[in-house]
């Protein structure tokens, strides 16, 4: 369990018990308890639970760290997902005015609804609607202009062959009036030929939200919000990134934070491959991780830190494949390995970190 920033109210007995009783691994930051005896009662092992009705920060597990360092997450800036006003559905551009729909998986090598959609983002619109169905993007939709939102509807997407073998990106998300636009609520489909799905090349903010999506690519800088989203892999480059419930089920490099802030919390995995790097004093905290390896033993250590700040709460299950490297760390020119035995095991199905912390940053 990882629990942050909560706060718990007891009544009638409450009194008399704590707010948290564990016998399992916990990580706790930021938990008061209110109408309790005391916040937590720890009965794993032999580190007694902290005292009193207040938790700044708390692992009743051992702490790792392969350099000597503070042993403690962290905490970097947490914010909220900026939140976009909704327009009058009247006001609403949809694309299948523009021409763009009426498709079906068999056809999506033969149309190309790219036209419709940029017409639609070039209307003058401040929301542009997706409606429910199958779209083939042939080349690159540029997310510009009025737009603060696209509404998907649960619309399925697909790369045709004029993106196939280009380095061109399904949507290039570039700067415009809105300080924050909102993509949210679509699928990319099996079958799509788009090596980048979205390519972040604007200084504003980007939401995505509620979406299955490839490959993500930074070249502005802008801040981003992933809240409740499937896909990768994910490259950050010297951006802000809050992530809440990211899932990346891809093969190879999962995450790159390349001298970011990367803060997530509710990190999924599948396949084998590092699952986060993070490099060029990148700082990066992974609150509540579940690595899920199902492609074999991963020749990658699990996550890489290279002169950079990381803390990450971590659980794993492996069936037929694991991770012999939990943590490769590199500082000043010396790399050490933090391997899997030297964390303790999690119901023998993988390994269990109850906490590593690294420097915290500058």
């Amino acid at each position: 369990l990882t629990l942050i920033d909560a706060k718990l109210t007891g009544t009638g007995p409450a009194k008399d018990a704590a707010a948290v009783v564990t016998e399992a691994p916990l990580f706790a930051r930021n938990v008061t308890a209110t109408g309790y005896a005391r916040a937590v009662e720890n009965k794993l092992g032999d580190r007694p639970g902290p005292d009193g009705p207040a938790v700044a920060e708390y692992a009743n597990l051992q702490t790792f760290s392969l350099f000597d360092t503070r042993k403690t997450s962290l905490g970097l800036p947490v914010e909220e997902v900026p939140a976009v006003p909704a327009d009058d559905p009247a006001t609403w551009e949809s694309v299948t005015k523009h021409g763009a729909g009426g498709n079906t998986y068999q056809k999506r090598d033969k149309n190309d609804d790219t036209p419709g959609f940029q017409k639609a983002i070039d209307s003058g619109a401040t929301t542009v609607v997706v409606p429910r169905g199958f779209y083939v993007l042939n080349d690159t939709v540029r997310v510009r202009g009025n737009v603060r939102r696209i509404v998907f509807m649960e619309s399925q997407l697909v790369g045709g062959p004029g993106l196939k073998g280009t380095a061109k990106p399904a949507f290039r998300f570039e700067d415009g009036a809105a300080d924050v636009v909102v993509l949210e609520r679509f699928k990319e489909t099996y079958g799509s030929h788009a090596a980048v799905w979205i390519e972040h090349a604007g200084k504003r903010t980007l939401v995505v939200r509620n979406a299955t999506f490839g490959k993500y690519d930074s070249a502005g800088g802008g801040r981003l919000f992933l809240d409740d989203v499937c896909g990768g892999p994910f490259h950050f480059n010297k951006q802000d990134v809050w992530a809440r419930q990211l899932n990346q089920e891809t093969k190879g490099l999962h995450v790159r934070n390349n001298g970011g802030r990367l803060w997530v919390l509710g990190y999924k995995t599948e396949r084998s491959g590092t699952l986060l790097e993070t490099t060029a004093g990148g700082s990066t905290e992974v609150l509540g991780c579940f690595a899920y390896c199902t492609t074999g033993v991963s020749p990658d250590p699990m996550f890489v830190v290279r002169d950079s700040a990381f803390s990450a709460t971590m659980g794993e299950a492996h069936f037929g494949g694991n991770f012999p490297v939990i943590v490769r760390e590199t500082r000043g020119g010396e790399t050490r390995d933090l391997g899997r035995k030297e964390v303790p095991s999690r119901y023998g199905i993988g390994a269990l970190l109850p906490l590593y912390a690294t420097a915290r940053p500058e």
